[in-house]
């Protein structure tokens, strides 16, 4: 239960008012509606009009952000990329070289896709990378990357299609996030030229650990100008199935109030994407009237903030015993499920060497999930794949508590080392998992 003290930082007040939960959640809707719209990013954000025609990740525009914290050379970049059904469309990233002269042959490039920050424009980690952005809690988004730089790594970090740049939202949709993350590549090569060496690797943290994924799965589908050594993904959301189960059964991890808000993200963003789907299929409807928790009242507070400011009323509404059915029909009809299945990691399989990583403490995504990928989907398809879960890490931990392990894995794939596998041998804390049916049956 959040305290008084912690409601007031998210900009909410935890009481009840005259007309009970309608009236806390009008109140949540009001304190949460606007706040980060009203901040727009600047002009570097604004895309030509029209867009010039350009190969996926040639560079439209730099400048520079400023010296980052622990040193380096850092500038956010503007590049071309595709939308799901192939048009032409600008994102943006940031990317970052460290300091000096780059070793023999150059630096090895990670392309470092962060976790979930919500829908608004200004949620992209190139726009206030250094900055306590409220899409990234307490620490800057740049705390995960400053010790790859440090280390002698090239990063760049793409904000995903609607961050930054105005477009569609991409939450969770998997073709889009991996273009952006592929296409982030090519600029940063396009921009270092002879600094960077040929060898890469994707790192992806919650829906970044989807992106990454799904960026190795299409690799192989592209002319790019490097060579991946390998997919790190940290805590990652990897079958939808299984978080969509668990938000069905009412018992979900996240909690129900972040489940809800996490799956209107994806919502919003697949009706956005697909042309056989629209809201009105799924969402529970009231008039403005009525002002009761329900998906055609909860759209706004989703579509137009950064992550805690978008979950928060959520969070409230679900201490009150507000459940993500609130929101949603279920089930879902079939056309529905069919999209949600398709962004699954692992339809098809990745052909580079993958590092899997999560803490047994993870209330944020659930480890079931990725112990049934690993046993279910990885090790089935020969993926080359170590899943290590570390003892009492969280969501938010694991990056810093893993990152001795990674950066070891990294240099030995460097060096030439055969990545080590664990199939065969999941984790203890993982036991013998069921697959889950619900692409099957329909949800």
């Amino acid at each position: 239960m959040r305290d008084a003290k912690e409601y007031r930082r998210l900009g909410l007040r935890a009481v009840r008012i005259g007309g009970g939960a309608a009236a806390i959640f009008v109140a949540a809707l009001m304190a949460a509606c606007g706040q980060d719209t009203e901040r727009i990013p600047g002009t570097f954000y604004a895309a030509p009009d029209p867009l010039p025609e350009g190969a996926p990740g040639q560079v439209i525009r730099t400048e520079s952000t400023g010296t980052p914290p622990g040193g380096g050379n850092a500038r956010r970049i503007l590049y071309h990329s595709r939308t799901d059904d192939g048009r032409d469309i600008a994102t943006s990233a940031l990317f970052v070289l460290p300091e000096g002269a780059p070793p023999p042959g150059g630096f090895p490039l990670m392309v470092m896709a962060h976790g979930t920050a919500g829908l608004g424009r200004t949620c992209g980690v190139s726009v206030q990378p250094y900055t306590q952005l409220a899409a990234f809690g307490n620490e800057p988004q740049y705390d995960q990357f400053q010790p790859y730089v440090e280390a002698g790594f090239a990063v760049v970090a793409p904000d995903y299609q609607g961050l930054g740049v105005a477009g569609p939202p991409s939450y969770l949709v998997g073709r889009v996030e991996a273009q952006n993350v592929i296409d982030a590549a090519i600029a940063a090569h396009q921009l270092a030229g002879g600094q960077l060496s040929q060898d890469t690797f994707f790192w992806g943290h919650s829906q970044g650990g989807h992106s990454a994924a799904f960026a190795a799965e299409m690799l192989s589908n592209r002319s790019v100008p490097f060579r991946l050594l390998g997919t790190i993904l940290v805590a990652p959301a990897t079958l939808l199935r299984d978080v969509m189960q668990d938000v069905i059964d009412d018992d979900p991890i996240p909690q129900p109030g972040e489940a809800a808000a996490f799956l209107l993200f994806a919502a919003i963003s697949y009706a956005e994407t697909y042309p056989d789907l629209s809201l009105d299929q799924i969402l529970t409807t009231c008039t403005p009237e009525e002002s009761k928790p329900c998906g055609t009242n909860a759209v706004p507070i989703a579509s137009q903030n950064c992550l805690e400011t978008a979950v928060a009323p959520f969070l409230l509404m679900s201490e009150i015993g507000t459940k993500a059915s609130a929101y949603v029909n279920f089930p879902l009809p079939r056309v529905w499920v069919d999209r949600l299945c398709q962004n699954d990691v692992g339809n098809v399989p990745m052909p580079s060497p993958v590092l899997m990583v999560q803490g047994t403490a993870d209330t944020t995504l659930p480890v079931g999930m990725n112990c049934d990928y690993f046993e279910n989907v990885a090790c089935p398809q020969d993926v080359s794949i170590q899943f290590t879960l570390y003892p009492g890490a969280t969501h938010t931990s694991v990056p810093s508590v893993a990152f001795p392990d990674i950066l070891a894995w990294e240099r030995a794939r460097l060096a030439g080392d055969a990545a080590p596998s664990n199939c065969g041998s999941p984790p203890a804390f993982c036991g013998t998992v069921t697959p889950s049916e619900f692409c099957e049956s329909g949800g």
